[in-house]
This record gives structure tokens, C-alpha cells and sequence, in this order.
């Protein structure tokens, strides 16, 4: 989780949320349970961009990631931007910000 947070704020991004939703179900039900976290996160300037671009696509927003633990292994999740082709202003922002996700993702399960 530190690598996760450290990749997405080198990115000039602010987390905004941060679920622990497994170990909320651990508490709860006093139960072995595995984590699962969920991450949202945003940066201001590329969201102006975006909504400027395409009002509906706020329903994309926050950024979103997702960390379970499967297996002994952490899984890592994320939802890219449709890289619509009928916009092309909106399909190079995506791709932009589709290469920053999987950078975030990348350096988070390298380390």
C-alpha cells in the first residue's frame, strides 16, 4: 500500500479516499478475512481538462484503484478511460492519463 501511495502522489495526484473494506469485515464479524482496499484519487488540473473536454465522463471520477490480497499475492486494479475515437482531443487525453494509471500500477506491484 505505501508503493501504491507513493506512485500515485509522485504523480501530483491527491488521494481523496481510501476504503479498507476488508479489514472493516475482519472487525465486524471477527473473522479471518483478506484485505481489500479501494483507492480513489484525483488531480484537479487533469479533471478541468477532462470535464472540460466531456461533461458526462464525470461519472469516471475520481481515478479508482483496487488492492486485494489473492493467494498470498497482491492484486492491483484499475479502470482506464475509454480512449474514444470520435473525439480526438478526449482520445489523446485518455491515452495521457490510461500510460499514467499503468505507471502507477507498475511501479506499485514492482516494488
Amino acid at each position: 500500500m505505501a508503493e501504491l501511495e507513493l506512485a500515485i502522489t509522485e504523480r501530483n495526484y491527491r488521494i481523496t479516499g481510501h476504503n479498507k473494506i476488508g479489514s472493516v469485515i475482519r472487525e465486524r464479524d471477527q473473522i479471518d478475512f483478506p484485505d481489500y482496499d479501494t483507492f480513489q484519487f484525483c488531480n484537479l488540473t487533469l479533471a478541468r481538462e477532462m470535464l472540460e473536454l466531456s461533461p458526462e465522463s464525470v461519472s469516471w471520477m475520481p481515478c479508482n484503484m483496487a488492492l486485494r490480497v489473492e493467494n498470498e499475492k497482491v492484486i492491483l486494479t484499475t479502470h482506464l478511460l475509454k480512449e474514444d475515437p470520435k473525439n480526438p482531443k478526449l482520445a489523446a487525453f485518455a491515452k495521457k492519463i490510461n500510460a499514467q494509471l499503468k505507471e502507477i500500477v507498475d511501479f506499485a506491484v514492482e516494488n
